[in-house]
């Protein structure tokens, strides 16, 4: 079973690079070309690699109770109250209230009315359905697979560090798959018009868009874990987190926003290292 996971998450990457690298560099080569239609169908064709490798693989997978579970986990999310006030109001209200709270102080965003039926904004949305692949589908699996190793190295060395590591788990599940969805996305930098692109390889927001969805991901792993795998509330939070690419923001805004993202991070990785610093939710699931 343990191969046939670890199977499993090798395909969902090799399908879903292999369809989206090759449409998005297809687009590029399109785009130099100046077949600007072209460029743009093949772009937001090659958003949908992940949402093709899940469901291929989805179809494949003849357990019909993990197929049961996967679903379950999205419309039907088996969480205790507190989780469900924290994956889907607190988070999105917190979010957004710094919108508003830096606006105020002079160094937040200014709307930007964007259109959603435009390739950036297709882009947000099939990006939005790939959730399914990289949490709902990819995660678990590279989760078990962690496990496994953390629990052989737990045997082999005796050191404390190393028993505490098994508490990361999910930390490093989501770290994995944020720096994985990161690299998925290198090649938009090329296309003409695409956000990154726009925002210029030389300016931190650029680099800010790549490093964030590692960081952000180590945050969502954990409520992700704590609410027994809700692809529900992960859903939720991205919702709220896309808000920001309507906005015009600052230099200052996107410095301040970087380093609270790194302390909220650093916060919940501290938390399952074992200091417990939020007892209150680790109480009930």
């Amino acid at each position: 079973m343990a191969e046939d996971q670890e199977s499993s998450f090798k395909w969902f990457l090799l399908i879903s690079f292999s369809i989206s690298w090759t449409s998005f560099f297809s687009g590029v080569l399109y785009g130099i070309l100046g077949k600007i239609i072209a460029r743009d169908v093949l772009f937001i064709f090659g958003t949908i690699g992940p949402i093709i490798a899940f469901l291929s693989l989805m179809a494949t997978y003849k357990n019909k109770d993990y197929n049961k579970d996967f679903w379950r986990r999205i419309y039907y999310p088996k969480i205790g109250p507190k989780w469900l006030i924290l994956g889907t109001v607190l988070l999105p209200i917190l979010l957004n209230l710094s919108l508003v709270l830096f606006s105020l102080i002079g160094t937040g965003p200014t709307l930007v009315f964007g259109n959603l039926l435009s390739k950036n904004g297709l882009f947000l949305l099939f990006s939005l359905i790939g959730i399914l692949g990289w949490y709902g589908y990819a995660f678990p699996l590279i989760h078990k697979k962690i496990s496994n190793k953390l629990q052989e190295w737990k045997k082999q060395f005796t050191i404390k560090p190393f028993k505490n590591m098994e508490k990361l788990t999910s930390i490093f599940a989501g770290l994995i798959i944020g720096v994985l969805w990161s690299l998925w996305q290198v090649p938009i930098v090329f296309i003409f018009e695409s956000y990154p692109e726009s925002l210029g390889v030389s300016s931190f927001g650029f680099w800010e868009y790549f490093l964030l969805i590692p960081i952000q991901s180590v945050t969502i792993s954990w409520v992700f874990s704590k609410t027994e795998n809700s692809t529900f509330t992960v859903i939720i939070f991205f919702l709220a987190e896309i808000t920001r690419f309507f906005f015009e923001i600052s230099l200052t805004f996107q410095i301040i926003r970087f380093v609270l993202w790194i302390l909220i991070a650093g916060f919940f990785v501290f938390n399952e290292w074992g200091l417990n610093l939020i007892p209150f939710l680790e109480k009930d699931k």
